[in-house]
């Protein structure tokens, strides 16, 4: 019995062995379709860029060069160390505008066949660098009537190359609207903040403005999204739906305060070490114990680059200055400045001037050393222009000028822009295609004398007009020396977009002396506004 069930067994295993062997030749065989992928090397570009990559791909079993039949996946890994890959696209070639910050990353490309499943892949480093444009100067161009943020950026040899629209350039998602109106650069706070603050996480303020919005972008990579808004900024009252700034200023290095004037002529005050963000306006008198509002001239003035006692304002309701305290002084409010006690000391009164403010700003002598704040008035009923300057420092005791300078101003009364001089005391006011000096003589060195007008630079025969004047005052005055007269212009004959020019003249130690052209650069928008953006 015992062998018969062994005998059974066997002759079992014999029948099984036989049947496979016969059931081999039932079925055909075919080599499976493998992803080949070439090795990619480390990508660099560079902050901003497009990434190009196309990758050699190949297939053992396709021919039919069918991209659909496969899934591409382009990802990387954030610097974090999060595990999870962000993907960059889904595309066979890769060839995509990105904002990726300054790092390196570690990255994949993985294509999958849709029909089997399989899938391969290759890793791969992506450095980013720093974008070229870190620094330089930013110009709030008129490109067709519409804003267009242009740079003069600073190249590694120390000359400067530009880049028109620079939002563009760097696939930035801030798109400007509206004409232009500003642009300012300024440290608000410490670089040492790295959480946000007041809604945008940066300590370098970078504001780009038009006649719809004002918005802040990031100062290294010029990205953007809503939080960066100015109105995010604003703490404590309703912001109107319609707000833009007209103008921002720090009030000298060191500190970071700053104030705002809004397009409603509001005033608001910031100061990050005090603790006072930008908040309830500041433009009113609280007499009786009410709140009376008052719009203010959208030009302030005050001594930039050193020690303040205030910034001084211009009611234009009341035609009186008013001034903000800085610092440990500062009040929620602007409190009307006195005429000066002493009467013999007084060449006008700051209470009731009568007059319109036409101008208002810093000025300086560099030796011996003075600070000064030009002003331009003009009587509201007749066509008589005054020019004062006063103590930058010490304005409530001080005025130095007072005069009518309307039979020797030529083209005064068409001036579009002014700048004051850090070197000499001289004033400037362009008008057309000119620009005239106000100058002294029969006085002693700095703002004294008499005032006399010279034309000191003629632009008539070459069919250019000017658009702006500035003399800078860098916040880091040790670093950056230069204290040049910039006179920007277009030529209406040239390319919109292109034919906007600045002329960079230096000035003499001497007010008597004559400017001269130190270099000069071109090929952007028409120059509105424009700062320096520092390093």
């Amino acid at each position: 019995m015992y062998k018969l069930y062994i005998s059974g067994i066997v002759a079992i295993l014999l029948l099984s062995i036989i049947s496979c062997k016969k059931d081999i030749g039932n079925y055909a065989y075919h080599d499976v379709n493998q992803i080949k992928i070439a090795k990619i090397d480390t990508v660099v570009a560079s902050l901003g860029g497009v990434l190009k990559i196309n990758p050699v791909v190949s297939f053992t079993q396709d021919t039919s060069g069918d991209g659909s039949r496969y899934r591409y996946e382009w990802a990387y890994y954030s610097i974090s160390g999060s595990s999870t890959p962000t993907v960059l696209d889904t595309t066979k070639n890769l060839n995509k505008a990105f904002s990726l910050p300054p790092a390196t990353y570690s990255c994949y490309y993985k294509v999958t066949d849709k029909h089997t499943g399989i899938m391969s892949y290759v890793t791969f480093g992506l450095i980013i660098q720093a974008t070229p444009y870190r620094e330089g100067w930013m110009l709030m161009t008129s490109v067709n009537g519409s804003a267009r943020l242009d740079m003069l950026y600073k190249q590694s040899d120390g000359t400067f190359g530009v880049v028109n629209n620079l939002l563009d350039s760097v696939h930035s998602d801030l798109h400007l609207a509206g004409k232009p109106k500003l642009v300012y650069c300024y440290q608000a706070y410490p670089q040492t903040v790295t959480t946000p603050v007041y809604g945008i996480p940066f300590g370098y303020e970078i504001y780009v403005g038009t006649d719809q919005s004002t918005e802040r972008v990031n100062p290294e990579t010029y990205g953007w999204n809503p939080v960066y808004s100015a109105k995010n900024e604003i703490f404590g009252s309703s912001v109107p739906s319609d707000l833009y700034l007209l103008g921002v200023k720090r009030a000298f290095s060191g500190t970071s305060n700053a104030i705002s004037i809004s397009n409603n002529m509001d005033v608001r005050y910031f100061d990050y070490t005090g603790q006072i963000r930008f908040g309830e306006i500041m433009n009113f008198d609280t007499a009786a114990g009410a709140k009376k509002r008052y719009s203010v001239a959208p030009i302030t003035g005050f001594a930039e680059g050193t020690g303040s006692n205030g910034f001084l304002f211009y009611d234009t309701d009341n035609r009186r200055f008013v001034e903000g305290k800085l610092g440990s002084t500062a009040s929620s409010v602007l409190v009307p400045l006195k005429d000066v006690a002493t009467v013999a000391n007084r060449l006008f009164s700051y209470t009731n001037t009568g007059m319109d403010m036409i101008y208002m700003g810093y000025g300086a002598v560099a030796t011996p050393t003075a600070k000064y704040i030009n002003i331009v008035l003009k009587n509201p009923t007749t066509p008589t222009y005054y020019y004062a300057v006063i103590d930058a420092l010490n304005y409530a005791t001080t005025q130095k000028v007072y005069k009518d300078i309307t039979s020797i101003a030529t083209d005064i009364d068409k001036a579009s822009c002014f700048a004051a001089s850090i070197v000499n005391g001289a004033f400037y006011y362009a008008a057309g295609s000119k620009v005239y000096q106000i100058t002294w003589t029969g006085g002693s060195a700095g703002v004294s004398g008499t005032p006399a007008v010279k034309l000191v630079v003629d632009k008539s025969g070459t069919g250019e007009v000017i658009t702006n004047l500035m003399v800078h005052q860098y916040a880091n005055s040790l670093k950056y020396t230069d204290k040049y007269l910039m006179v920007c212009s277009y030529d209406p004959a040239k390319p919109e977009g292109a034919n906007g020019k600045i002329e960079c003249f230096s000035e003499p130690a001497l007010i008597t002396g004559s400017l001269t052209l130190a270099t000069t650069y071109s090929g952007f928008g028409r120059v509105v506004s424009m700062d320096y953006r520092e390093r």
